[in-house]
């Protein structure tokens, strides 16, 4: 009882938040079968845009902070982790100075964006909690599509750049022992199948490429929508390597709510327990 009520706290936390700062986010709940017929749950509350008084400028760029949440909550087989995180974002690209001397940043042009975060991972047994701190680094190209040396280049080109996205980063962190794993008899998706050790240092490489295109068929946002994208993460540590694939098709109800069907192989942090699972869910902007 007492992990599940730390999940409910954590998301009453980011609610707090969210409606005491009025921001807009994006929530997804779905369900899904695995390989081996187990159910699981998956949550995930993203902030689609900064909260209130997160935003700050720099010199040719600016600094933002949101949180982020995303629950599986598999039996079985199933995909199981916690990820609880702070994500600020640091953006640079080209300026331009108006007649008044003011700095404008030049979106049109090529965005570097430097992405860190602060956060924990756990599964739903709460026997490891590992402690996390990330960098990256995730170019933002897709306003290029708008410039003139991309004008009379070919919609694929353009549609490749618009919804593709590609970043690398580095994980950093702790892996807290919370349970003695010798008296606990956990099975499936709870199975710690990763190679780093309890009470130990954790460093990773990560990259992700993602292709998430979309047509939109009407002025209210109905339409469809295709989603691919691949990680790997590698355990320096270690010398171990994981991945995960994930595949969707959406059906847009409109511009805030779409439904999702989605294919899911591979593992994921912390327990990188490798599996299979289809699922569906939905997803709504508030």
């Amino acid at each position: 009882m007492r992990k599940y009520l730390i999940i409910m706290t954590l998301l009453i936390a980011s609610n707090n938040i969210l409606f005491a700062q009025q921001t807009p986010f994006r929530t997804s709940i779905g369900y899904a079968k695995t390989e081996a017929e187990k159910q699981a749950l998956d949550f995930v509350l993203k902030y689609e845009e900064v909260i209130s008084g997160g935003f700050y400028p720099l010199k040719n760029g600016t600094i933002s902070y949101t949180p982020d949440i995303d629950l599986k909550l598999g039996s079985g087989d199933a995909f199981n982790g916690i990820v609880a995180k702070y994500t600020g974002l640091m953006q640079f690209s080209k300026s331009t100075t108006l007649p008044d001397g003011t700095p404008v940043l030049q979106f049109d042009k090529f965005i570097h964006v430097l992405p860190f975060s602060l956060g924990i991972e756990t599964d739903k047994t709460f026997n490891n909690i590992n402690g996390i701190f990330e960098f990256g680094y995730v170019p933002y190209y897709r306003n290029l599509t708008q410039g003139e040396n991309f004008k009379n280049k070919s919609v694929f080109i353009k549609t490749l750049l618009r919804d593709s996205r590609v970043g690398g980063f580095i994980q950093v962190g702790y892996k807290f022992s919370v349970i003695d794993s010798i008296q606990v008899m956990d099975s499936g998706g709870d199975v710690d199948e990763s190679a780093e050790n309890p009470d130990d240092a954790i460093f990773r490489l990560k990259m992700r490429v993602e292709y998430v295109p979309t047509l939109v068929l009407s002025d209210n946002g109905f339409g469809v929508g295709v989603k691919g994208s691949a990680t790997t993460w590698f355990d320096m540590l270690n010398n171990e390597t994981y991945y995960n694939i994930l595949g969707a098709f959406s059906i847009l109800i409109n511009s805030k709510t779409s439904i999702d069907f989605s294919y899911e192989k591979g593992s994921g942090a912390p327990n990188f327990n490798e599996g299979e699972q289809y699922g569906v869910g939905l997803t709504t902007t508030f």
